[in-house]
């Protein structure tokens, strides 16, 4: 019985699942721009900071299936027959149907054609589209007043501020500079 869940990740799962067909929903309904996190929390009865703790960012609640697709991937690279190259994988593990592509009915290619009019229309998922296939993290975390928002590390474009070195401090002590 290990491959069972317990009651407590069920829960969890059920709970993930909600919020994220109910912020589906009304992101087709009203356009993801329109619809804010507490909406969508009021309107799958959990607190905000509850849609925060499985969706770290709103963008997460469009492509929150991303990250299963590239462990997934990876996973068909690493585990590729014997003498298949890396090319050869990735075409047989893109080219095979699977999720909402791989679907026969009405009701999953409407569900497709919604999600890709909310994602072109909305500029904030377009820009979270290119980082994840740049590969980089969100740049806007979340920020509630219970959790202020971390502090950027560099302050705009150009290269990162230079950080001052242990000696350069003792240094500039010693010559009574601040």
């Amino acid at each position: 019985m290990e491959g069972e869940l317990g009651l407590r990740e069920r829960k969890k799962l059920r709970t993930r699942q909600l919020i994220a067909e109910t912020a589906r929903r009304m992101f087709a309904e009203h356009g993801f721009d329109a619809v804010p996190v507490t909406a969508i929390a009021r309107a799958a009865e959990v607190s905000e900071a509850t849609v925060y703790n499985y969706f770290p960012v709103k963008e997460d609640l469009v492509y929150q299936g991303m990250e299963a697709f590239e462990s997934e991937l990876l996973a068909a690279m690493r585990d590729r027959p014997a003498g298949e190259s890396f090319v050869a994988a990735f075409g047989r593990f893109v080219l095979k149907p699977r999720g909402l592509l791989a679907a026969q009915d009405q009701e999953s290619a409407r569900y497709l054609t919604a999600v890709s009019t909310v994602i072109a229309s909305s500029p904030a998922l377009l820009t979270r589209e290119r980082e994840i296939f740049a590969g980089t993290p969100p740049r806007w975390p979340r920020s509630s007043p219970a959790t202020p928002a971390p502090r950027p590390t560099t302050c705009g474009p150009g290269p990162p501020p230079t950080r001052l070195s242990a000696s350069t401090k003792a240094s500039s002590a010693s010559s009574g500079a601040t």
